[in-house]
């Protein structure tokens, strides 16, 4: 029988009945499509639910995918008019996993007409990718959602604009409700710090963070912790029990569970563990554009379609397998195309020759796009086109294109320049000249331009890289004026050392900078950043993601306590000469963490006027070991009357080599004589006493007094803050009503600069889901006629 894209897979006979796996499912103009999701409980692939227009909200009545757990890929809704809750059709879509993407984005809802809600209750976790909620004019509950414990990522790239006025929505479930006793109602939903609800609609509320107790895992609705391997949710504590797998599910049906690891002669298979025959059987990705691909094959205990950087692809569709490449390196061809985002740069992964041009113009970052792009672009030797670096405000410096020998410039489009590169604003560096061989640019010019933090002595080294004709460095070419206007490009070298160093504290010292004119130093800006590995300044760091910490300081706040009135002034100026009397700076870096390793750096600020600057190199420093943290996961097992079995993890921040356990039991007379009233056996029902305090609010004697009215006093603050949510301005609980403290209304985007270019970036990403969904069609039309 042949296989359709989005019809289950049937992948053991024997328990063929419940095995509910799905490829990439295309969903589009009729709802009686959406019948192939009936029996899908996890979709291989992405969901595309798009261009549903002209029915009524009837005919989507009784239409629900209770199975749908999980979406490897991603989740893409797009015009469907009818639909007004998502959640009535997915009610336990859980996990959505973003191994692909949609440019950047893991969940894509985008102009639905009369949606109302997401309602997506299920949902608690986006592995990678970002959400984008844009133009659905009747939709509400978009900002009653932390995102931030759904997205792993984070959630400082989602789009979330242009959707109903909040304002004018409705409240979170029982958000009118009070306060008793200093208590929260459970029935209220969970509150971010803020105070704000957080709901999916009028009837569900976003789960509850797990107790402490189950770290960083899953848990039932009933607080108990579920199984390490489980992601999502669970129904019971075994690792059978899991709604879907932090890692590999193993076998099918009743006897699957989940694994850390696939078990001997399995083979990993994006989520789950497969035999070999299985393996070889998987049809290729939907819209796959990559013809010199056979199959899926085995790499020693992985399933994979595309072999990676340094093996090549041998055998035939049946038999084929990944083989280590020569010394002289693989040849895979690939054509020339744009990177835009991080899935268009997939379709370069392994790629070593371009047959083309390539462009690459990114907006967004985050994520560490920098070690992305490496992985995808970084097996490149040569360009046959130009290559295009253009508007891309993550790049700081061009390292990713790591094994680039040499750009053809052939058939070139863009007036003979074959490497273009334009209006980068944070574009620092193009390559470490001084570790990186030559490239050669065979034919072609040079045209950069607009690169305010490039410098020019950066770009020098291309001039004798060119060959027909050889570069003259014009003013047409390379700029001397518009390239590194906004950098200091002549650097002097400030020697950075560690005066004295403590547990969570370092103090750092290096030579004053010296310049004619001490008021165009502005000031200096200290670098620090805990690391096991020893790091560069470029190596997979971006603008938009960079994990440097930074302080600005100025002269005057790392100044060592010398006056100015102590400074000579020149013989030519009335002006005091800053370099007459130099002495060390010294600043301290605060809230380290102890017994950690830490790089740092120091780099001057200069006005335009001075385009000197001066910078350290690298140094590295360990903090002193400190208490650490306390244990986790303390559990206490009685085992008769005079014993018991106590067992703990280690703590989460050891902050040095743990040496020895202290233990410490004494015996609890909390509430004695309330006990001993009660004619209750807590030796048999040791919980009963716990809900009872909790129930009534006992306080016991002195001591237990003041424990019960700090923990009240804080129970009180956390509950005023709920209280306010519901109740104040907006009607979704987005401030707390007894206090001054309004929710932060900063944008989701990285680059919202002004509404123009929001509003070029909308039209490009509407232009790109058209084009999406076009391409779709003509790959069902293909797949049809074959």
């Amino acid at each position: 029988m042949e296989l359709l894209p989005g019809n289950p897979l049937a992948i053991n006979e024997r328990v063929k009945e419940t095995i509910t796996i799905c490829h990439s499912i295309d969903i589009r103009n009729n709802p009686e499509h959406l019948e192939k999701l009936r029996e899908c409980e996890v979709i291989e692939g992405h969901l595309s639910i798009v261009l549903i227009e002209r029915d009524n909200p009837s005919a989507f009545d009784n239409i629900t995918f209770p199975k749908l757990r999980e979406v490897t890929d991603y989740v893409l809704i797009y015009r469907i008019k009818a639909v007004r809750n998502l959640g009535s059709l997915f009610p336990n879509l859980s996990v959505i996993r973003g191994l692909q993407l949609f440019k950047d984005f893991a969940l894509v809802v985008f102009d639905n007409e009369r949606l109302e809600s997401l309602g997506l209750r299920s949902l608690s976790r986006i592995e990678r990718g970002a959400v984008r909620i844009q133009n659905n004019d009747h939709l509400c509950y978009v900002n009653t959602i932390d995102w931030s414990r759904i997205n792993v990522e984070g959630s400082e790239n989602n789009v979330i604009r242009s959707n109903y006025d909040t304002r004018l929505c409705g409240l979170c479930p029982n958000a009118q409700s009070r306060m008793e006793d200093h208590r929260q109602l459970r029935l209220q939903c969970p509150a971010d710090f803020t105070g704000r609800l957080l709901c999916w609609d009028d009837k569900h509320c976003q789960k509850r963070d797990c107790p402490t107790k189950c770290g960083n895992h899953a848990c039932m609705e009933s607080g108990e912790c579920c199984h390490s391997a489980c992601v999502g949710g669970c129904d019971g504590p075994l690792a059978s029990d899991c709604h879907v797998c932090a890692n590999f599910s193993f076998r099918y049906g009743k006897e699957r569970t989940c694994m850390e690891r696939c078990p001997a002669n399995t083979y990993e298979l994006s989520r789950r563990c497969v035999t070999e025959q299985e393996c070889r059987a998987t049809p290729p990705p939907q819209g796959d554009a990559s013809p010199n691909i056979r199959a899926y094959k085995i790499l020693g205990k992985r399933c994979v379609y595309v072999c990676p950087t340094g093996f090549m692809e041998t055998g035939n569709e049946s038999n084929s397998t990944c083989e280590p490449c020569p010394r002289s390196g693989c040849l895979r061809e690939c054509p020339g195309g744009k990177v835009d985002s991080i899935a268009s740069a997939e379709y370069f992964r392994g790629c070593t020759h371009v047959k083309g041009t390539l462009e690459i113009t990114l907006r967004a970052g985050g994520g560490n796009m920098m070690s992305i792009l490496e992985a995808t672009l970084g097996s490149i030797r040569e360009i046959d086109g130009s290559l295009r670096v253009f508007r891309s405000y993550p790049l700081v410096s061009l390292m990713f294109l790591k094994s680039l020998t040499r750009i053809g410039g052939y058939k070139s489009d863009n007036k003979g320049q074959s490497l273009y590169i334009f209006n980068n604003p944070n574009l620092e560096m193009l390559w470490n000249w001084s570790a990186k061989k030559s490239i050669e640019i065979t034919t072609g010019r040079l045209f950069i331009h607009f690169n305010p933090k490039l410098c020019y002595n950066q770009i020098q080294p291309l001039k004798n890289m060119t060959k027909d004709p050889k570069s003259t460095f014009s003013e047409i070419e390379v700029s001397q004026d518009n390239n590194g206007d906004q950098a200091s490009c002549f650097q002097d070298t400030l020697h950075l050392q560690v005066s004295s160093l403590h547990q969570r504290v370092a103090i750092l010292q290096w030579n004053m900078y010296c310049l004619p004119d001490s008021r165009n130093l502005l000031g200096y800006s200290i670098y620090y950043i805990a690391t096991e590995n020893n790091v560069t300044l470029y190596g997979q760091r971006d603008a938009c993601s960079d994990t440097w910490n930074v302080l600005d300081k100025t002269a005057d706040e790392v100044r060592n306590g010398t006056k100015e009135s102590d400074e000579k002034l020149t013989k030519d100026s009335l002006l005091p000469d800053s370099c007459s009397n130099l002495q060390p700076l010294f600043y301290p870096l605060s809230q380290l963490t102890p017994f950690t390793r830490y790089a740092a750096y120091v780099k001057t600020y200069t006005t335009l006027q001075d385009r000197k600057g001066a910078q350290s190199a690298i140094i590295y420093f360990k903090t002193l070991p400190g208490p650490p943290s306390p244990p986790l996961g303390l559990t206490v097992e009685s085992l008769t009357e005079h014993s018991a079995t106590i067992k703990w993890q280690p703590p989460s921040m050891p902050n040095g080599t743990i040496a020895l356990y202290h233990i410490e039991i004494q015996a609890n007379n909390y509430n004695r004589p309330k006990i001993l009233a009660l004619n209750v056996n807590y030796c048999g029902n040791p919980t009963a006493l716990v809900n009872l305090i909790a129930v009534r609010g006992e306080e016991g004697g002195a001591a237990g007094a003041g424990g019960a009215t700090g923990a009240g006093s804080a129970a009180g603050a956390g509950g005023a803050a709920g209280a306010g949510g519901a109740t104040g301005a907006g009607g979704t609980g987005d401030a707390p009503s007894d206090t001054c403290t309004c929710r932060d209304d900063t944008p989701l985007t990285r680059f919202g600069s002004g509404a123009e270019e929001e509003r070029i970036e909308s039209i490009n990403f509407e232009n790109a889901l058209q084009n999406h969904v076009r391409f779709l069609v003509e790959i069902c039309v293909n797949y049809i006629n074959i």
